[in-house]
């Protein structure tokens, strides 16, 4: 028999071809990188292998890194959307008396002592509430993780019934 010859060039395999991703982000501004080669920053459209996984990094200072893995294809690709958290920090809380909830706007955190989390470098408003007790406010910039603040409540003033 004859001997075998080489394969003729074979079609470009799948993934040899480039697609293209619209890639964006909230917020917007993000760095994506594939392979820590940065491809842009959202949004824009990315040029990746179709019909194969990359796995995309979306970096951004104060918000928390995320990957997200994306197979391109030639049609019908939908866009890439990705949500970044923002960073948080834990922060102490505790109150003299213990046992006040901790507010950020109306929503609870908890009883003091509690460790609570955060937006990093970002203002937040904390109340501490206790029945018998004068609500204290306080405005807390976490700018490391665990801060710890203390609370020293005032005893409300009685009030008299007639």
């Amino acid at each position: 028999p004859p001997e075998k010859q080489p394969p003729e060039e074979p079609a470009p395999a799948p993934g040899a071809t480039e697609c293209t991703v619209d890639v964006a982000s909230v917020p917007t501004g993000v760095e994506v990188s594939l392979d820590k080669t940065v491809l842009g920053t959202t949004p824009f459209t990315a040029t990746l292998p179709c019909g194969v996984e990359s796995r995309l990094s979306f970096k951004k200072t104060r918000f928390v890194t995320a990957t997200r893995a994306v197979t391109p294809k030639s049609e019908g690709q939908k866009p890439l959307r990705v949500a970044l958290a923002k960073v948080t920090f834990t922060v102490k809380v505790s109150s003299s008396p213990a046992g006040a909830t901790i507010l950020l706007g109306a929503k609870s955190l908890g009883v003091t002592p509690a460790a609570v989390k955060l937006p990093a470098f970002e203002t937040s408003t904390l109340t501490l509430k206790k029945e018998g007790y004068q609500p204290d406010t306080q405005k807390i910039t976490p700018k490391t993780n665990n801060l710890s603040i203390s609370a020293s409540l005032k005893r409300a003033p009685a009030r008299r019934g007639r």
